[in-house]
Formats: structure tokens, sequence, C-alpha cells
């Protein structure tokens, strides 16, 4: 996200959107917590 200058992402499934990623969520939802950003996957925090 930081290389292309987006600040979300739209996850899609079988082509249909199914929720957004924002910057905001992974700097509260992953950061802050101290969790793993490797270890977390977009669905647990859209």
């Amino acid at each position: 996200m930081e290389l292309s200058g987006i600040g979300s992402v739209v996850i899609t499934k079988a082509g249909k959107p199914v929720g957004i990623v924002t910057d905001r969520d992974i700097a509260i939802k992953i950061f802050i917590t101290g969790r793993d950003p490797s270890a977390v996957r977009a669905g647990e925090i859209m």
C-alpha cells in the first residue's frame, strides 16, 4: 500500500467485493496490538 500510495484495498472473492482493509485498520488491529503482520490474514481485520 505504501509503495502504491494508497490507503485502502478492496478485498474480493470470486470477483465480488467482500470487504476493505485500510491503513488505519492495519495500524490499529496489527501494530498497536503487537501482532505479527505476516501472520494476519486480511479477513481478520476487514
